[in-house]
């Protein structure tokens, strides 16, 4: 077994890359990088007990070249018995369609063909040291973050890179040591795009000034990458003091945020996106600035969010939540019977007698004679709705303030009417004017319950 099978052997042990009987898809495109991939994990895939599928990506971008690489890529999988699997897309016509660009097309495409084949395995790449030190300098250049100047993980989610530790030079090396031809990808040396201006430029200026520019750049990201994850593993232990749930909402205590150094007080922003969302992909450093300016703002100031999402501030608190419809809607509520609104997910039941109150329900007992033919409706709130209280009218938009209630709960509020008189504000107040009392002879009861009846 070569010097090189050995190195990359290690990493994947190091990584934990994968396990035996797992199955790994290759992407290969038949350049040096990923043919010299193919055919170490073809050697150690017997003796580590996992499964290789190659999978060949034909973007319908370079004509008769394309298809030569697509036919390289098949006779090198025939000749040493792998899997091979072709996809061809025309990537012009893909990108139109997603309104993206041709590059970040491709690699949704290419991903798209590998996890189809991997099946719930592990994707294996190409990248080597030098395209993570190519990438931490374009990341460093852009302004990032140390989650950005960590460069490219050995391992995420499903995907791993077994050749990060292994120069373009070794690369080469191992593919002439084996007989190994590859394909030239003549775009490669074109510098319309930055990535290639930065290697076939910037890097030779940088080896020339420090000949070990690219060795120090990709130890530097290691260095970083550690204590980002000591950082992260920081940020966790905080949020588990300020994030809260609440339904499908996330809450934060402004507090205990404020108190934290702003690395993990960013961290911890990032955490609670995380758990709304699933993803922090279209999260940006931008985002968490304006997300941290929130704390110092009043309640009821409200910031969107990528992913349909707001941050609402609260009193004591920031509330995380998916942006809900605000268009206005009204149900009638006839006597003895349910009805199921579905803007605020709750059954309402009106009885003209009083019954157990049900789990999970808030109730109120209402003047039947008072309501007299007036219909009793649920509607969404106006502008100008008052509610009579004992010592006169207020306007309901002021009794929220001045009850500090959250906006987040107030558009989950039920609001029951008499007419066009605000009868009860459920589980907060009711109207004095509806009120059932001691003269009280005809009962109406009002029952609001969250799950639904079966």
């Amino acid at each position: 077994m070569t010097e090189l099978i050995e190195k990359v052997k290690k990493t994947m042990a190091q990584h934990r890359m994968c396990e035996a009987g797992e199955r790994i898809a290759v992407g290969v495109s038949g350049g040096a990088d990923s043919v010299a991939l193919l055919d170490i994990l073809w050697h150690l895939a017997k003796e580590e007990g996992f499964f290789l599928t190659a999978v060949h990506v034909e973007h319908g971008l370079r004509g008769e070249e394309s298809k030569q690489d697509r036919r390289f890529t098949e006779d090198f999988c025939q000749k040493r018995g792998i899997d091979c699997r072709v996809y061809a897309y025309d990537v012009k016509q893909e990108a139109a369609k997603m309104g993206i660009g041709l590059e970040e097309a491709g690699r949704k495409l290419r991903y798209a063909a590998l996890r189809k084949e991997a099946a719930g395995g592990k994707i294996a790449v190409a990248h080597h040291s030098m395209d993570q030190a190519e990438t931490v300098l374009m990341h460093l250049l852009r302004g990032a973050g140390t989650e950005g100047l960590c460069g490219m993980a050995y391992r995420n989610e499903d995907v791993i890179r077994p050749l990060l530790d292994c120069t373009k030079e070794e690369i080469l090396e191992y593919c002439k040591e084996n007989g190994i031809s590859w394909r030239q990808d003549a775009s490669n040396f074109e510098t319309d795009y930055t990535r290639n201006k930065i290697r076939l430029q910037v890097f030779p200026l940088l080896e020339e000034i420090y000949p070990k520019a690219t060795e120090h750049i990709v130890q530097a990201a290691e260095i970083l990458r550690q204590e980002h994850e000591m950082l992260n593993d920081m940020a966790k232990e905080a949020a588990e003091e300020i994030i809260s749930h609440q339904q499908n909402d996330i809450l934060l205590h402004r507090e205990k945020l404020l108190r934290l150094k702003q690395p993990l007080r960013r961290r911890v922003l990032s955490l609670a996106y995380l758990a709304a969302t699933g993803s922090k992909t279209d999260l940006s450093r931008r985002h968490l600035l304006d997300m941290e300016q929130m704390l110092s703002k009043e309640a009821g100031k409200q910031l969107d969010l990528p992913g349909q999402m707001v941050l609402t501030t609260e009193y004591d608190k920031l509330r995380l939540q998916k942006r809900r419809k605000t268009d206005a809607f009204c149900y009638e509520l006839p006597l003895d019977a349910s009805v199921w609104v579905a803007e605020l997910e709750v059954w309402i039941t009106v009885s003209s007698f009083c019954q157990k109150r049900e789990k999970n329900s808030c109730r109120a007992v209402f003047d039947y004679d008072r309501i007299g033919k007036n219909p009793l409706i649920c509607r969404s709130r106006k502008a100008g709705d008052r509610i009579q209280l004992p010592f006169g009218t207020k306007k309901l938009k002021d009794y929220w303030i001045d009850e500090k209630i959250p906006r987040a709960k107030r558009e989950r509020t039920p609001l029951i009417f008499c007419g066009e008189e605000l009868l009860w504000i459920a589980g907060r107040r009711a109207s004095s004017a509806f009120l059932a009392d001691e003269k009280t002879k005809h009962f109406v009861t009002i029952e609001i319950q969250e799950e639904r009846k079966t």
